[in-house]
C-alpha cells in the first residue's frame, strides 16, 4: 500500500522479541525515519513506553488504535490521546468493529469546514 510511516522506538537500544526480528527489521528498513524517544542503550524501565506513546500522540492529528479495549499500554495511550483532545479511531480486532472513541474528530472536521 506504500503508506509512509515513522517508526518510534521507546529507547535507542530497543530490540524485538526473537520471534519478531524479521518483521521488526523490515518495518525499520521501510520507514521514512526512525525516532528514538530516549537515547538509552539499555532498557531504562517501563516508564519509557509511556514516553513513547506520549511522543506519538503529541506528533499526530489522529490516533488509529487497533485495540480490544483491555487495560494496558494501548489503553494508556488512548487515555492520553483523549485527555489531549486527539481524535481516536478504534479498530477492534476481536469483534471487527470500527468506531470513533471521542467526538473531537467531529469538532475538528467542522472547524476545518469553516475555513
Amino acid at each position: 500500500m506504500h503508506i509512509p510511516y515513522v517508526c518510534v522506538r521507546p529507547w535507542a537500544g530497543h530490540r524485538p522479541r526473537v520471534s519478531d526480528i524479521v518483521e521488526y527489521e523490515k518495518t525499520i528498513r521501510h520507514s521514512l525515519r526512525v525516532v528514538d524517544v530516549s537515547a538509552f542503550a539499555e532498557y531504562p524501565g517501563p516508564w519509557v513506553y509511556s514516553k513513547r506513546n506520549e511522543w506519538i500522540v503529541d506528533s499526530v492529528d489522529v490516533i488509529i488504535a487497533v485495540w480490544n479495549g483491555s487495560r494496558g499500554g494501548t489503553s494508556n495511550c488512548v487515555e492520553y490521546a483523549n485527555d489531549n483532545d486527539v481524535p481516536i479511531l478504534q479498530i477492534n480486532p476481536e469483534d471487527r468493529s470500527i468506531k470513533w472513541l471521542n467526538s473531537i474528530h467531529q469538532k475538528r472536521s467542522s472547524e476545518k469546514d469553516s475555513w
